[in-house]
């Protein structure tokens, strides 16, 4: 059976990671798997990315890097997702991978005014979603965790737009026939969200965290593709 790998192109607070682990367990969890059932690419601390064309799917996780800064490893990593996308091998981004699979194939990400979105959000699904495989009896409005400071501000040509909320009208978007990108966190539990909000003294916002188990559900569903 082929693999699935994930990119993981950062990394969690400190005090965030010694209570819950590191992006690559949280997205393996969501995904429905372990660790040590994928193949993790430590991107961000310097591991090359090789070809991926032979993975059964490609999962990016979120960074606190800035796409914009086109890091050396960032742009490497866009290069990829690139090849992933005319191959038409399943990749799924998730916040900065998200954002990278747009700039990867000719959109634009910027940073998001006059401030980042975070917390527990409504996301809602656009018309073009009931065609999508990954959307299929998803709620036409659900909760999803977000947290970021840079947004998609241009779609890639010939992209669908599959959802938006009030302050980012692309929370998700798929461009080429296997590759999806979601601005929100499918892999954040509850308490995730709320060390993130914590720790960017975001304490109003708490009260407002909940569960998000259709936004899980899209990821999870992307490892059943």
């Amino acid at each position: 059976m082929r693999r699935f790998c994930i990119l993981k192109l950062g990394t969690t607070f400190p005090q965030t990671r010694s209570r819950h682990g590191d992006f690559d367990s949280w997205t393996a969890r969501a995904m429905g798997m372990t660790v040590d059932q994928v193949d993790v690419i430590h991107v961000l601390d310097g591991e090359a990315v090789p070809d991926l064309s032979g993975y059964a799917g490609v999962v990016a996780t979120g960074s606190h890097a800035m796409v914009t800064d086109r890091l050396p490893w960032s742009e490497q990593t866009a290069s990829r997702i690139a090849e992933l996308v005319v191959r038409e091998v399943p990749f799924f981004g998730i916040c900065y991978g998200h954002q990278l699979l747009a700039h990867a194939t000719g959109g634009r990400v910027a940073y998001l005014e006059p401030e980042p979105e975070v917390g527990t959000v409504e996301v809602r699904t656009r018309s073009r979603a009931g065609e999508d495989w990954l959307l299929q009896g998803i709620p036409s409005c659900f909760p999803a965790h977000a947290t970021h400071a840079q947004t998609v501000h241009e779609l890639p040509p010939g992209a669908i737009l599959l959802a938006e909320s009030d302050r980012d009208p692309h929370h998700m978007f798929r461009v080429g026939s296997v590759a999806w990108g979601v601005q929100f966190h499918p892999e954040y539990t509850p308490d995730i969200m709320r060390e993130y909000l914590v720790e960017q003294q975001l304490h109003e916002r708490l009260h407002a965290v909940k569960d998000t188990p259709e936004a899980t559900a899209i990821l999870r569903r992307f490892t059943r593709l």
